[in-house]
């Protein structure tokens, strides 16, 4: 291989990894994401437009795989109905977040905003 293409090589990777945002410490922790994080999230959104992203992209894949999961299983039938429809916004997230008791530091934040959102949609 030509010179020229191992330097456009390297200089191609050097850009790369220079545009790999850094990944604070906590969010190289193996295991789900906690209320405690998500909580940290909302609280800095105000002075850390990458911590908005981050939030905006965690709640963003929630809601539409629920969406996607509720979707099959009604198709199949395995779902009963809800009385009204689900539904995620910063407000609800937050508010069941704060009051989701128990540790936030090991708590997965997924599953309380999941229950959440069923529970004020009404779903048996």
């Amino acid at each position: 291989m030509p010179t020229h293409v191992h330097l456009r090589i390297a200089f191609a990777l050097a850009i790369a990894t220079a545009l790999v945002p850094t990944v604070s410490p906590a969010a190289q922790v193996p295991g789900p994401i906690t209320v405690k994080q998500v909580l940290e999230l909302f609280d800095t959104t105000d002075s850390d437009t990458e911590a908005g992203k981050l939030l905006f992209a965690y709640l963003s894949g929630i809601g539409e795989t629920a969406g996607a999961v509720i979707a099959e299983a009604r198709k199949s039938g395995a779902f009963s109905n809800c009385t009204g429809s689900l539904s995620l916004d910063g407000t609800s997230v937050e508010s069941a977040l704060r009051q989701a008791g128990g540790d936030s530091a090991t708590r997965a934040a997924t599953p309380v905003i999941i229950a959440d959102m069923f529970e004020r949609a009404g779903c048996r």
